[in-house]
């Protein structure tokens, strides 16, 4: 396929204009466009693709003109008609992708997921891959596999940190898709303290507010003590068994705490502990897989109860709590994405393993710019190399 470089919205203006006779008509289009009258932008194009019917620029704008209008139909028809005079331009495939996504059909999601994996290594320049990658996440979430999308947002994060569309996205994945109040909150404060100057930032600006102030992405309080009397003096004798390694003891006297108080986090956390000690590591998992639910910041526990049910053999759950709880609230800790990247290979799931291990490999250099990893990377090269499945 033929690689075909950008064009600027901005620049078809002077494009269009050597159209021939349709070149005043198709200024008024880019006028409408830039005045935000879409349908009238879409009319004009259209006309103007009569008598310039091969005119790349000018499909391209209709499409775009469709698109903003909302009529995703018309605007998919336009795209396509653009890969028709040249296959492969990278703009157009990923412009058909973003509409083909709003059709919400299956066919069409695995469509443009297929454009967005050629338009990708393309992306060099880190707003434009920042872009592509969100994209990509967005059908991904809409093929229902939410540990891709948060792959591809935290890429996205990486390639271009000041790319405010990134947090947005992530605080709408977390608040509703991974019921992750307080990583949601973060991501959509840091949203909303970017500027958003244009219209649709303005509109997204104004979605995140309400998002940010809906049940999904409000922090619920931290509980770090057993708050009833009768469950902290359980708690503290529980506390005196476990230094004396009595297990067997402390262990039923934190369960005790715990019907006094469920909301006694210390109590669940020392029983996950003592759990541990008894090599009950199956219950002990239960239990800080619960705290964590718990206090949405105390991510470390999240990330024990995932070790405990990676070193148990269960990848499939290791990889979820991973994606689902650990990850997204500690984005930029190297070893849960490397624990993930191991879990998806257990599972033969070359595809996941590749894309956490990427973003694994980002982080650590990020962490330590010394760092070792070529044993990881020969590894991750040796990797089946394979396509990615719904």
């Amino acid at each position: 396929m033929m690689r075909k470089q950008a064009i600027p919205l901005a620049a078809l203006v002077a494009i269009l204009a050597g159209c021939g006779r349709g070149g005043r008509d198709v200024a008024d289009g880019e006028r409408a466009l830039a005045a935000g009258e879409f349908k009238k932008a879409a009319s004009i194009f259209s006309a103007a693709t009569k008598a310039h019917p091969s005119s790349v620029p000018l499909f391209y704008n209709l499409g775009v003109a469709r698109a903003l209008a909302g009529d995703s139909t018309a605007a998919i028809a336009a795209f396509r008609d653009v890969l028709r005079f040249v296959p492969g331009d990278l703009d157009a495939s990923e412009a058909l992708a973003a509409e083909l996504r709003k059709t919400g059909s299956p066919a069409a999601l695995s469509e443009a997921h297929d454009l967005l994996e050629f338009v990708l290594p393309y992306r060099d320049a880190a707003g434009d891959r920042a872009r592509t990658l969100n994209t990509l996440a967005l059908v991904e979430e809409a093929l229902r596999r939410d540990d891709l999308a948060l792959a591809r947002l935290l890429a996205a994060r990486a390639a271009a940190p000041d790319y405010p569309v990134t947090d947005y996205n992530l605080g709408k994945l977390c608040a509703d898709r991974l019921k992750l109040p307080g990583a949601a909150a973060g991501y959509l404060d840091a949203f909303l303290a970017a500027p958003c100057a244009t219209p649709a930032g303005m509109d997204a600006a104004a979605k995140a507010k309400a998002l940010r102030a809906s049940p999904a992405a409000t922090t619920p309080a931290s509980y770090s003590h057993a708050a009833a009397p009768e469950a902290a003096a359980l708690a503290a004798q529980g506390t005196d068994a476990y230094s004396r390694r009595d297990y067997t003891a402390a262990e039923r006297l934190f369960a005790d705490a715990i019907a006094a108080d469920p909301l006694a986090l210390d109590a669940i956390v020392q029983r996950a502990n003592a759990l541990l000690a008894l090599k009950r590591n199956a219950e002990a998992a239960e239990a800080f897989t619960a705290a964590s639910a718990l206090d949405p910041a105390r991510f470390d526990i999240a990330f024990t109860a995932a070790r405990l049910v990676y070193a148990a053999g269960d990848y499939a759950r290791a990889a979820a709590l991973l994606a689902g709880a650990v990850i997204p609230r500690w984005p930029d800790e190297p070893q849960p994405l490397l624990f993930a990247t191991y879990a998806y290979a257990q599972q033969k799931r070359y595809y996941e393993a590749r894309a956490f291990g990427e973003l694994y490999l980002a982080a650590e250099k990020r962490a330590n710019p010394k760092a070792k990893t070529s044993d990881v990377e020969a590894w991750l090269a040796k990797l089946p190399d394979t396509r990615f499945k719904p």
